[in-house]
C-alpha cells in the first residue's frame, strides 16, 4: 500500500488535527478540570468529526470530564476549531475549479475534468505491475512542480509501506520533465518520502509544518 498526501503548504493545518490546539481554546478553569493526558490518550486516534458524534453522556465516561457542562464545552471547542471560516461565493467557486492536480495524461485529465481534485481521497486500484507506484511518483512530482509547468507549486508526502518508493525513480521523472537544474532541485525539495513498517505506526503518524517548505514527521 502506498499513501501519497498532496497538500498546499498554507493549508497543512487542515490536514493535521492536533487536539492540543483545541484544548488551548478552552477556558483556563476547564483546563484544570480535565485530566489532559488521560483524555488525550482516549481521543488521539479520533478525528474531530468522530468526537462530534459523541454525546455529552458519552464524554462524561472519559477521564477528567465528569460533568455535562465540561462535556458541552469540549464539544463547543471542537466545533469552533473545525468550523469553516466565512468566505465569498466567488472564492469558493474559484477554489473548487483551480485546485486540481493534473496527472500528466491528457485523456485521463479530460475524464477527470481537469485532474485529481484537492481535499479528497483518491484511490488507485489494480493488479501488481499495473503502474500504481509509478503514478504516485508522477503525482508527487507534479504536485511539487511550479505552476507554469502544470503543477501546484505545493508539495507531497509519500508514505510507503512496501519499500517500493524509489528516490531514483522520482529523480528520473523530475529530470525528464525539467531541464533546468535549479527547478529540479526546488521540485525535489518539496517531495518527502517516509517509509513505515507496521500498520500500527500509521495511527501514530503526525505532520507538523515547520518553516518554508519544511515538514516534520513525528510519532504520537
Amino acid at each position: 500500500m502506498v499513501i501519497v498526501i498532496l497538500y498546499y503548504f498554507e493549508n497543512l493545518a487542515h490536514i493535521v488535527i492536533d487536539f492540543d490546539h483545541i484544548f488551548y481554546t478552552l477556558k483556563m478553569e476547564l483546563l484544570h478540570a480535565i485530566n489532559m493526558k488521560r483524555l488525550q490518550s482516549q481521543l488521539k486516534h479520533l478525528q474531530p468529526k468522530d468526537v462530534l458524534r459523541l454525546t455529552p453522556l458519552d464524554l462524561i465516561n472519559m477521564p477528567g470530564i465528569g460533568t455535562i457542562s465540561t462535556a458541552n464545552e469540549l464539544l463547543d471547542a471542537v466545533s469552533k476549531f473545525v468550523a469553516p471560516s466565512s468566505t465569498t461565493l466567488y472564492d469558493l467557486l474559484n477554489s473548487t475549479t483551480s485546485s486540481k492536480l493534473r496527472t500528466g495524461l491528457e485523456e485521463l485529465d479530460r475524464v477527470l475534468l481537469g485532474g485529481l481534485p484537492s481535499g479528497t481521497i483518491t484511490e488507485l486500484a489494480g493488479p501488481s505491475g499495473s503502474g500504481k507506484t509509478q503514478m504516485c511518483c508522477q503525482l508527487s512530482v507534479l504536485a511539487a512542480a511550479p505552476q507554469h509547468a502544470g503543477g501546484l507549486a505545493a508539495g507531497a508526502l509519500y508514505i510507503d509501506t512496501e519499500g517500493a518508493a524509489s528516490a531514483c525513480r522520482i529523480r528520473e521523472i523530475t529530470s525528464s520533465r525539467f531541464q533546468i537544474s535549479q527547478t529540479r532541485r526546488e521540485n525535489s525539495s518539496r517531495i518527502f518520502l517516509h517509509t513505515v513498517s507496521t500498520a500500527d505506526s500509521l495511527h501514530h503518524l503526525s505532520l507538523a509544518h515547520c518553516s518554508g517548505t519544511d515538514m516534520l514527521i513525528t510519532y504520537t
